[in-house]
């Protein structure tokens, strides 16, 4: 028994720790989570603008270019899920609204 608890102590004094900080490494080596960002507005309210704003955020995430992903909710179409969650967390706002 006590050639064990010797055995433990030497293998316990020889480890060493790693010199490389969590952080470092979680940065490093873990993909990005992706944003949601969620565009709100009620039926075709969404101005030649504004559309080629969306339209610009989608083609940069079908590139690759940014961890993100972008949805458009229609409020007046009736929400579900996720979507009905966030936009009864908003304050009353104006549309067409944007979260990310």
């Amino acid at each position: 028994m006590r050639f064990i608890i010797s055995l433990l102590a030497v293998v316990s004094l020889e480890a060493t720790a790693c010199d490389v900080p969590v952080f470092r490494y979680a940065l490093e080596q873990w993909p990005a989570d992706y944003y949601q960002v969620t565009v709100f507005h009620q039926g075709a309210a969404l101005s030649s603008n504004q559309q080629a704003v969306v339209a610009a955020l989608s083609n940069a995430c079908d590139d690759g270019m940014v961890n993100m992903s972008v949805a458009q909710v229609d409020v007046g179409s009736g929400l579900t899920g996720n979507a009905e969650k966030l936009w009864k967390a908003q304050a009353h706002p104006d549309l067409p609204w944007v979260t990310v």
